[in-house]
């Protein structure tokens, strides 16, 4: 049996006709990193020969080359005024809330950055206003295929970690950020959870009411 650490990030995928397939996947550490390499098809190779391991280490020796690269004191996370670059800081600023966050705390966080970073990272944060971010709000809320469901908790969620993104912004005290923070806090996004919140709040109260009378 092949030594996992002779295939340094090889991730197997057993399909239902019994094939492999294989694929070079980016470490959880390359990943918050914002390493650009996610995944590296290997469909080319034999499982357990050693052409695969030889990619597989030539794959992972180019990923720590990058780390170390990004982890020169001189080489920090510059802000460029787009949506991207503060998110990034999101990511990264030791006075973000993201550097502290428990695991699955941080994989809800990493799913709604990427939402944003798909959506408005090249965004210019000077030219953005109220309306872009309900704009951003009903693109979210869109169904994920034709005749889908609204994704109105997914939206809200975004948007809330869209205003902890700014926040940070705020806090380093970057151009527009502190404006565009104060409007995020005067939009009230629907959240579907608290009219679920209130239903049952008013039911309760109901059948309280009828076992008094």
């Amino acid at each position: 049996m092949p030594c996992k650490g002779d295939f340094p990030g090889l991730q197997r995928q057993y399909r239902k006709d019994g094939s492999v397939k294989l694929d070079w996947v980016r470490s959880h550490v390359a990943r918050k990193a914002g390493y650009p390499l996610k995944t590296d098809s290997l469909g080319g190779f034999i499982d357990g020969s050693s052409e695969l391991s030889e990619r597989c280490r030539e794959l992972d020796a180019e990923q720590q080359a990058w780390l170390i690269e990004k982890a020169r004191p001189d080489k920090p996370v510059k802000y460029d005024g787009t949506v991207g670059s503060l998110i990034r800081l999101y990511e990264t600023d030791e006075c973000s809330p993201y550097t502290r966050l428990k695991r699955k705390s941080e994989e809800n966080a990493d799913y709604e950055l990427r939402k944003l970073k798909r959506a408005v990272a090249e965004r210019r944060v000077e030219k953005l206003n109220g309306k872009d971010f309900w704009r951003w709000y009903w693109g979210f809320r869109q169904p994920a295929y034709e005749g889908g469901p609204e994704r109105i908790t997914d939206a809200y969620n975004i948007m809330t970690r869209a205003r902890g993104v700014f926040t940070v912004g705020v806090l380093l005290r970057l151009p527009d950020c502190a404006e565009l923070r104060n409007i995020l806090s005067l939009i009230r996004f629907p959240n579907p959870e608290s009219r679920k919140q209130v239903i049952k709040f008013q039911q309760v109260g109901g059948r309280i009411h009828r076992q008094s009378a």
